[in-house]
């Protein structure tokens, strides 16, 4: 009697534990297309965004989130001169939390043009770039993303990823590519990365 209330007493303890990290895990494709993982929602990317940054930020009262989804990540970049973190979507973990730049101190004033240049402006700027910096690059199999910040653009730029039939997730090539923040009164490359 005492092992089986032992017994149910662990199999309730880890039907729990599952529950709290349950995930909607996509079936399999019957033919080739372009990858949308399905992993843990904004809601969820915001809270781990919200306790990784707040380990170095006293309060995030003067930073607005802005959620940027990619193929199988969520970039949560912390608008007022925080943090960007890099969630997987799968996973949960955090994959990096770093600075960047976003454009005027935003103790000083705004700026007085204003005319602003569009996020499809911004792709068209990053997609330049890329082909001045890297003549013999093909860009076509790339997706082209911005994200849109008080200041600046965050154009992310990633090879875009397909599932093979039968497979449940993509293939992540190794590729490394430009990542650029684009200020959006003038278009100026303020800032790129490769990832």
């Amino acid at each position: 009697m005492f092992e089986r209330t032992v017994l149910l007493l662990l199999l309730a303890t880890l039907m729990a534990s599952c529950a709290g990290t349950s995930r909607e895990i996509a079936p399999p494709v019957t033919t080739r297309q372009q990858a949308n993982v399905v992993g843990i929602s904004s809601d969820k990317a915001i809270d781990i965004a919200n306790d990784a940054a707040l380990k170095t930020y006293p309060s995030l009262k003067g930073f607005k989130p802005v959620i940027c989804e990619q193929q199988i990540f969520w970039r949560i970049i912390y608008d007022g001169g925080g943090p960007e973190i890099l969630i997987d979507k799968i996973s949960g973990k955090i994959i990096w939390n770093q600075k960047i730049p976003q454009g005027l101190n935003h103790s000083n004033l705004e700026s007085k043009t204003t005319s602003k240049i569009t996020g499809t402006t911004a792709v068209d700027i990053a997609k330049e770039d890329l082909k001045r910096s890297v003549p013999n690059m093909n860009i076509d199999p790339y997706v082209f993303q911005s994200c849109e910040l008080n200041h600046v653009w965050r154009v992310i730029v990633e090879p875009q990823l397909t599932i093979e039939p039968n497979k449940q997730y993509p293939a992540i090539p190794n590729a490394s590519t430009r990542n650029y923040v684009i200020y959006k009164s003038s278009g100026q490359i303020l800032f790129k990365q490769r990832t």
